[in-house]
């Protein structure tokens, strides 16, 4: 018995070790996950906050702000096809109509930066219509939106 013990316990100290190899740091678990990807976010590394976010989601699947952190954070390593399923499967969780029409603008920004303009505005038409269209509905309507102002704004939102 003793002897299984203290295999568990050099496996976990050998998995720890490596990851900490691999990420400069410890694992972060539990509520530590959104905090630790928000402020990969706003370091612009969006590679170690997806991975976080992702880690976030098997723990806890219906979790609005990992859904919708994780769409930002696709969309910012340019993988939009992911980012817009990530941003569409946080509208179901979204906790309020401010949180709407932010999703809604984060996704006509996803469309714009597609240069997919016609999607774009769809997208920041929803969000206006929420009453809360934010920032970017107000710079992609003056044609100032572009993608650092873009980001600027959506990580205000943090």
């Amino acid at each position: 018995m003793k002897k299984r013990a203290l295999i568990l316990i050099s496996l976990i100290a050998l998995v720890s070790c490596q990851y900490v190899a691999r990420h400069g740091k410890t694992p972060t678990q539990g509520p530590n996950l959104l905090k630790a990807a928000k402020e990969a976010l706003k370091k612009g590394d969006c590679a170690e906050a997806s991975e976080l976010l992702q880690r976030e989601l098997k723990e806890n699947g219906k979790s609005f702000q990992a859904l919708f952190w994780l769409g930002i954070s696709e969309a910012m390593c340019g993988r939009y096809g992911r980012a817009y399923r990530y941003l569409q499967s946080s509208l179901g969780y979204a906790p309020s109509q401010k949180w709407t029409g932010r999703v809604y603008a984060a996704t006509g920004f996803v469309f714009h930066l597609l240069n997919k303009e016609k999607e774009a505005a769809v997208y920041f038409k929803l969000a206006k219509e929420t009453r809360y269209p934010t920032k970017l509905w107000e710079l992609f309507n003056k044609g100032g939106l572009n993608r650092a102002s873009g980001y600027k704004v959506i990580l205000s939102w943090m």
